[in-house]
């Protein structure tokens, strides 16, 4: 996939363009140093995806937002401030990622999800607003009919893309410890995993089938 990384601080527009092109179906990383650069690039060129930081010169990332239409927007900030990520999600972004929180596996799956429809939010985001009403958008009903799931493994799930421990998924649930394992053995046992983490990547859309 090609993506478009757009932040005005050039050691992290870096950083952030080389971790990119370690993942194995990003083929091609551009960058822009702020929003009218990067809507000038949208112009000229298509992109599956753009990365976009929010606190930038000429035009922040909101703004910039606004005029992007056809392209799949991943918001990247170091701002966890809940009016800016409602802001960007009303705006259209289908991803709020915040710096020094979210983790690889929360990159990969806004690379992955946000094209097809569905919306990420880091662990730090999620905190703040309905996680279960608002990720992967019809992702949701059609993994509960097709793998068979209930609406608890499915907050079950949910809990595990946020990043959560068994113990932190008992306190929000407000249940056992135990009873959160049992129903993990049953989450493994529909989605036909071993792991935690290969459930996520199943609920997140993330492993391809055969």
């Amino acid at each position: 996939m090609k993506l478009l990384v757009v932040d005005d601080n050039p050691i992290i527009r870096a950083g952030l363009a080389a971790k990119l092109r370690t993942f194995g179906h990003v083929s091609q990383v551009q960058t822009a140093g702020d929003g009218k650069e990067a809507l000038r690039m949208l112009r000229k060129e298509q992109f599956d995806l753009v990365i976009l930081d929010i606190n930038m010169p000429k035009l922040d990332g909101i703004a910039t937002l606004n005029y992007i239409k056809e392209t799949p927007v991943v918001m990247l900030t170091s701002h966890s401030d809940e009016k800016l990520m409602r802001a960007a999600l009303a705006a259209g972004a289908r991803g709020y990622l915040t710096y020094g929180s979210f983790t690889d596996s929360e990159l990969v799956a806004a690379l992955l999800v946000a094209p097809k429809g569905g919306t990420v939010l880091g662990t730090k985001a999620s905190g703040s607003v309905d996680f279960t009403k608002i990720v992967m958008k019809g992702h949701e009903s059609a993994a509960l009919e097709r793998y068979n799931l209930s609406l608890r493994e499915a907050e079950i799930l949910d809990a595990l893309a946020r990043g959560l421990s068994n113990r932190a998924i008992a306190e929000e649930l407000h249940i056992s410890p135990q009873t959160v394992k049992t129903h993990l053995y049953r989450i493994y046992s529909k989605l036909g995993v071993s792991s935690r983490g290969q459930a996520t990547a199943m609920w997140l859309g993330l492993l391809l089938e055969d």
